[in-house]
């Protein structure tokens, strides 16, 4: 009998003010886009975290606002 193979990609996209932090269950990456194949009882989830850095207006140069 021949299986059939699909390959899968999920892309994880932050709420705002949130940041992707990594992919974890069956499979562990820390990049917001995921490929992998569908296996069975295959678990996958997608955390997430509160961005930490304050959002200011202004003109950014490296770290220091101005």
């Amino acid at each position: 009998m021949e299986s059939i193979v699909i390959i899968y990609t999920l892309t994880a996209t932050p709420a705002a003010r949130h940041l992707f932090a990594g992919w974890d269950g069956g499979l562990t990456s820390p990049s917001n886009r995921l490929t992998f194949i569908m296996e069975s009882n295959l678990v996958l989830r997608a955390n997430f975290v509160t961005n930490p850095f304050v959002a200011a207006k202004g003109t950014y140069r490296g770290l220091v606002l101005h």
